[in-house]
């Protein structure tokens, strides 16, 4: 007990200390002007959430002018290369799309960033994936998705994008036949819904919710998250009877709880970063 006692009033300290030394690194930001990049198109959540923190960082950093600014490009490869790049002074920050986990395990081509070096700053929301589809197309259930003649055609922001890579695993775990279409940034996707390019398109809940509410489209599934937050919309983990299809849908799962991430190149001193 005393072990555990000591190593609490340690810890304390050395938070106390760290909480001291950002306050004394808070003056660095005086006057100078924090690029809040954003690795999509303007319009979609991750813009909508850069340009919602963006005021509070601010606010929190007295006399710094905050910046968003939008690199879109190889399913947000493009903008985390040049943030990965950047100097670590706390001057450059990103939020980026968690599909780029993906894409590093698999070694995408592209990637000059290593996502376990990065800063991290924190995360604005634990975000469930929905499968959302256009209320005039025929598809009202994860049945009516297997039993289709022709594949499903989904939209998706990019080749490489969470979106992208989730719609494939969706599609292998629950036994639908889809095929997707990459290139719908911000709010793209639902507009392509609307025009019947496309029967729907899987993706947050706080961006697609809007959609759905507008009477524009409906849900047939979610990935992650409680009941509480949909309890009329099906689990995808419950639509899945083979051990890699609940493999699948847990992996999405724990990705969703990584939502909204913000981060800062990797080597930030540790109170400038506090």
């Amino acid at each position: 007990m005393r072990r555990s006692l000591l190593l609490g009033v340690w810890l304390l300290l050395v938070a106390w200390a760290s909480l001291g030394g950002a306050e004394d690194e808070r003056s660095f930001f005086d006057g100078k002007t924090i690029t809040y990049v954003v690795a999509t198109k303007p319009g979609g959540g991750y813009d909508t959430y850069a340009r919602l923190i963006a005021p509070y960082l601010q606010k929190y950093l007295p006399g710094s002018q905050v910046v968003v600014r939008n690199v879109p490009g190889a399913g947000h490869i493009i903008a985390t290369n040049q943030v990965y790049a950047a100097p670590p002074d706390g001057l450059t920050l990103i939020t980026f799309n968690t599909g780029l986990i993906y894409a590093q395990l698999l070694e995408r081509e592209g990637i000059q960033f290593d996502l376990r070096r990065m800063s991290w700053i924190g995360k604005a929301a634990a975000d469930p994936r929905v499968l959302v589809v256009g209320v005039d197309t025929p598809f009202s259930s994860v049945e009516a998705l297997r039993g289709s003649p022709e594949p499903i055609l989904l939209a998706t922001s990019g080749v490489g994008s969470a979106s992208h890579n989730e719609s494939m695993l969706l599609q292998a775990a629950l036994g639908f036949e889809a095929k997707l279409i990459p290139g719908y940034g911000g709010g793209e996707a639902e507009m392509a819904v609307l025009r019947g390019e496309v029967a729907g398109m899987l993706g947050s809940l706080s961006s697609l919710r809007p959609y759905v509410e507008r009477g524009q489209g409906r849900y047939l599934l979610r990935v992650g998250g409680g009941k509480a937050q949909l309890p009329s919309v099906p689990d995808a983990a419950g639509l899945t009877s083979s051990e890699k299809g609940r493999a699948l849908i847990a992996l999405m799962a724990a990705q969703a709880e990584l939502g909204r991430l913000t981060a800062a190149p990797p080597g930030v001193p540790a109170p400038r970063l506090a």
